[in-house]
């Protein structure tokens, strides 16, 4: 990403992919390329977004990915640090998406993997699959309940 941030980069491939896109870009000065189809934001309420989405370009942390897998939407997973290779190569393996490695990504390969999950019937797939079976899960607040019954 020689000359650019990768935030800079994801809104670029969006440029690229010509699809309706939202991006969290935080609180300052945007310098970076300004899209017709990437609406530009300071805050999202992510959630509430993620019930539209075709799919999510995510950086791969714990809240993200069970928040897109519990919408059901597919990913594009660009991880930095901690947790997030690791969250990203399971989103990999459970077919709800792909892993795109950060170092030396370009707008072009990025827009190039968000096409693919976006047009790949088997990325939605596994991800709506996957938020049906969380919808099964006990609620983790019901938890501690359980655990005090069993003691």
């Amino acid at each position: 990403m020689p000359g650019s941030t990768l935030p800079h980069v994801v809104v670029e491939a969006l440029g690229e992919v010509s699809a309706p896109s939202v991006v969290a870009i935080g609180h300052g000065d945007w310098t970076g390329p300004r899209p017709s189809n990437v609406r530009l934001e300071p805050e999202i309420p992510q959630q509430r977004l993620l019930g539209t989405a075709k799919v999510f370009v995510t950086h791969a942390g714990y809240s993200g990915v069970r928040e897109a897998l519990t919408a059901g939407v597919p990913m594009v997973a660009v991880p930095l640090f901690a947790d997030q290779p690791r969250n990203a190569d399971r989103v990999q393996e459970l077919g709800a998406g792909v892993r795109v490695d950060v170092k030396g990504l370009t707008a072009t390969v990025l827009a190039e993997r968000i096409r693919h999950v976006l047009n790949t019937r088997k990325y939605h797939e596994a991800a709506e699959n996957l938020a049906a079976q969380t919808m099964d899960l006990e609620a983790f607040t019901n938890i501690p309940d359980h655990l005090v019954s069993a003691v």
